[in-house]
């Protein structure tokens, strides 16, 4: 009973009136004033500029050191075909045809809206850490601007004791010594405490990463970066979705074009080609003896566990995102060629990004006698360390210091700003009688940039990476599958099987493309069956490796370190039984054919008698 009130609320405003009004005039009611893309893939540029994230660019090459890359290469493509096409194509159909954000496409079931308010949530966390990122990754291209830089030597005033600059008889490719030599005599000197000048620049200036639960406050100019970030994002928003499609395509081509530019510099580096083919040996980096074979890491479940976590992170799934940007496209516009090409994007842009950092390490590992496995790959660390003392010792490094941080800069500006729109489309969708004018709209537009920087202020501190490890560790756990997995039962199982005849998700695809895909086994097999179930799987797994150290760990933990992982639970994921409960109360109590709509036919009919 109460599915049936779960869809024949719809049915008033859902895909029954949709059809009828589209063959009628020719275009959606939802899309009436509805800001639409411009001319040209953009649409397909934003969704490309979305996948590249701070979370991904540090794990991705961690991934391939502890497993190598062609075990992680082949889970990776299975995980991307099993869960991320299919996952992005059911989100885009979703907001193509009905022409609303991560809360609006949730009227085709609203028991579940729940979810959309949480994905939204998740955005706005997502939002807040890729900004803290970003920020640091502006400060250090400003930086880099200088053709001294600041984290050169150990001659500064912030420098210790423990200061040692490594090899540095260590050549370029040009045959140039970098600069006066220390010996390897200082290794007996300062003993197995050294740190390097990037290092202790980072510890002076960035971050303290000391233990101390106390915050600090923020720094003056990391706190100008992020406004100036912010600054240019509401300027972006305020335009409108035309002119941020124009935006994407620097945000998302000029990326990769300083990748580029990057790979050609560390191609050329001493042990960077020896580096590129450690990546891509049979044998995992980490495995130093080498007994570990290709089919010992395939049946590796932490190597599935680890690589589907990662792939729906790198595609931002689980936050309505596609959906959102989807609404604002054509109705006609097909939209798995646009997935495919997405999903595929994401795989190649973090491949190339691996071969970058891998060629840069070679260079790091030979000035500082390591292995190339033990680079600090999966660490935000990685980028203000490794890379930064590369460049310091490099001719013209400066230059190729402004392309790496320019390029972070882009990637992690792109995520940002795809993120803000959405959360600004399915907020507007909600609101749009209020939002009607284009003052009202810029002031809204003002609120959500305003909000969203004073919440990444935290960020900015003496400690913000443990503000943004705390982000990264407690919002992306388990919540991302459950929610993918919800919605495959919403939409993919219930609305497909129950509502408007079986099978209702094709026929969405036959209005709008106008092909016969009633009979496509692939994606039913996908959305239905496989799919739901490795999700369901995923989230298991993690529920269960987290729950052991959890359960040992939660005994040793400070009172408000137990308060903050209560909390980011409750918001990220509170909504969704809660909002269950006020509907299920609803569709009893006051909904059609509810208790009280009964009492009433009764009383009407003992009246008219």
């Amino acid at each position: 009973m109460l599915w049936y009130y779960c869809t024949e609320y719809y049915d008033s405003i859902g895909l029954r009136s949709m059809r009828a009004h589209y063959k009628r005039h020719g275009v959606l009611p939802e899309m009436k004033g509805r800001y639409r893309w411009g001319r040209g893939p953009q649409f397909l540029v934003a969704c490309m500029g979305l996948v590249a994230n701070s979370v991904t660019l540090v794990n991705f090459p961690q991934g391939i050191v502890q497993f190598g890359f062609w075990p992680f290469f082949t889970a990776y493509a299975i995980c991307l075909l099993v869960i991320g096409l299919p996952m992005i194509y059911l989100e885009v159909l979703l907001g193509q045809f009905s022409s609303s954000g991560a809360l609006g496409i949730w009227r085709a079931s609203p028991l579940f809206k729940g979810v959309g308010i949480c994905m939204l949530i998740r955005s706005a966390l997502l939002v807040v850490r890729e900004s803290g990122v970003a920020c640091y990754t502006t400060y250090y291209m400003f930086l880099s601007m200088f053709r001294t830089l600041p984290w050169s030597g150990c001659d500064n005033t912030w420098n210790t004791k423990q200061c040692w600059e490594g090899r540095m008889e260590v050549k370029t490719s040009e045959g140039n010594v970098t600069s006066a030599a220390a010996t390897t005599d200082d290794l007996f000197r300062l003993g197995s405490v050294k740190s390097s000048p990037v290092e202790e620049y980072f510890l002076s200036h960035v971050d303290s990463g000391k233990p101390d639960p106390a915050l600090g406050i923020p720094r003056p100019w990391i706190v100008a970066c992020l406004v100036m970030l912010w600054s240019l994002i509401f300027v972006c928003l305020t335009w409108g979705i035309k002119s941020l499609g124009k935006v994407v395509y620097v945000t998302t081509i000029l990326p990769v074009v300083l990748l580029g530019t990057l790979l050609v510099r560390g191609v050329t580096l001493q042990n960077g080609g020896q580096s590129i083919a450690a990546m891509f040996a049979t044998s995992a980096l980490a495995d130093t003896d080498g007994e570990l074979g290709y089919l010992d890491h395939i049946i590796n479940y932490e190597l599935w566990y680890v690589v589907g976590s990662m792939v729906i992170q790198s595609l931002v799934l689980g936050y309505g995102v596609y959906a959102a940007m989807a609404s604002h496209g054509s109705f006609t516009h097909s939209c798995l060629r646009d997935s495919v090409i997405t999903a595929l994007w994401s795989f190649a842009i973090n491949i190339c990004y691996s071969v970058v950092i891998f060629s840069y390490s070679g260079f790091y590992a030979l000035v500082w006698s390591k292995d190339v496995s033990a680079a600090h790959y999966g660490d935000y660390f990685y980028i203000f360390k490794v890379i930064p003392d590369v460049i310091s010792r490099i001719d013209v490094g400066h230059l190729f210091g402004i392309c790496y941080f320019l390029m972070l800069t882009l990637f992690f500006l792109s995520t940002i700003l795809i993120l803000v729109a959405n959360i600004e489309t399915s907020l507007c969708d909600q609101f749009s009688q209020a939002l009607g004018t284009f003052r009202r709209r810029v002031i809204f537009h003002a609120t959500i940039c305003c909000t969203l920087l004073i919440a990444g202020l935290p960020v900015t501190t003496d400690n913000g990476f443990r503000v943004v490890s705390i982000i990264q560790r407690f919002e992306g756990r388990w919540q991302g599958p459950l929610f993918l997995c919800l919605q495959c039962i919403a939409f993919a199982m219930i609305y497909n099987y129950t509502f408007c005849g079986p099978r209702a998700i094709y026929q969405i695809i036959k209005q709008m493309l106008g092909r016969r895909l009633d009979r496509n086994i692939i994606m039913d097999i996908l959305w239905v069956s496989l799919t739901p179930m490795v999700l369901f799987l995923l989230v298991f797994a993690t529920w269960w490796f987290w729950a052991e150290q959890d359960y040992e760990l939660w005994h040793t933990r400070t009172l408000e370190e137990k308060v903050i992982e209560i909390v980011f639970y409750a918001v990220t994921s509170g909504f969704i039984p809660l909002w269950a409960l006020m509907w299920s109360l609803y569709c009893l109590i006051i909904g059609p054919g509810s208790c009280c709509e009964k009492g009433k036919q009764n009383k009407n009919q003992k009246n008219s008698r």
